[in-house]
């Protein structure tokens, strides 16, 4: 099990000329194993009340490549939603 502190991403762009992160805002943290998929995180923004609860992990694109960190976007639009930082 790891902590990771959530990020909600405030953007600007949109989904033509792409979009940047214009800010993050501290959302609390959450607790995932180490093996957590898209459905897990999914699961726990709701739980935290960060999402719907009608998300559903196909509307979410995750990004583990760092190995430490997760990254959500839209998966419609491809807009930042969440960064999860791994706290040590």
């Amino acid at each position: 099990m790891a902590t990771y502190r959530i990020w909600s991403l405030l953007t600007l762009g949109n989904e033509d000329d792409g979009f940047e992160v214009n800010d993050r805002i501290d959302s609390g943290s959450v607790e995932l194993s180490d093996d957590a998929t898209c459905a897990d995180v999914v699961k726990a923004l709701i739980a935290n009340g960060l999402i719907s609860p009608k998300t559903t992990p196909e509307q979410v694109d995750m990004d583990d490549a760092s190995g430490v960190d997760l990254f959500l976007d839209d998966a419609a639009n491809g807009e930042p939603l969440f960064q999860l930082e791994r706290e040590e």
